[in-house]
């Protein structure tokens, strides 16, 4: 007689079933910081991006971080003699973009600023995920590059 019988089927299904509640933690953590990497390399290109239209515009960008709401959005100088005052972009930079409930901020500022020189302001961002690791994206002040440290560095 050919096949499986009731026993073998009942312990090969009950194998997969150990196999997969080991696994599935392991899979939820991978995508946790998948989620965190992914947020930190995308404030990284949107800030390059950034200064580029703050160069090529002779206008001043921000890119605003509201932490509570989990939120992120580029705005830019409302009068170029009066830089205190910023609106959002009305465009597709401008939407308010949010961010995964399983991240959390901290930030030097609510803000980063680019200037028209290529120059921008410098900020520390804290980033990190529900597993608690932590992800440093830091910018140079003189040329706004963005480096991104899978620590927290002081």
């Amino acid at each position: 007689m050919k096949g499986l019988t009731f026993i073998e089927l009942i312990l090969v299904i009950s194998i997969l079933s150990i196999l997969t509640a080991i696994s599935t933690p392991l899979f939820r953590h991978t995508f946790d910081n998948l989620q965190v990497r992914n947020f930190c390399r995308d404030i990284s290109k949107l800030s390059k991006y950034v200064q580029e239209r703050a160069i090529m515009e002779q206008v001043i960008h921000r890119i605003d971080f509201d932490v509570d709401n989990k939120e992120y959005w580029v705005s830019i100088a409302k009068d170029p003699l009066n830089p205190e005052k910023f609106i959002a972009l009305n465009n597709k930079l401008g939407r308010k973009r949010r961010f995964s409930p399983n991240i959390r901020l901290e930030c030097t500022k609510p803000y980063a600023v680019f200037y028209q020189d290529g120059r921008a302001d410098e900020l520390t961002i804290y980033v990190s995920g529900a597993d608690g690791e932590v992800y440093t994206l830091t910018n140079k002040e003189t040329t706004g590059y963005v480096k991104i440290f899978n620590y927290r560095k002081e």
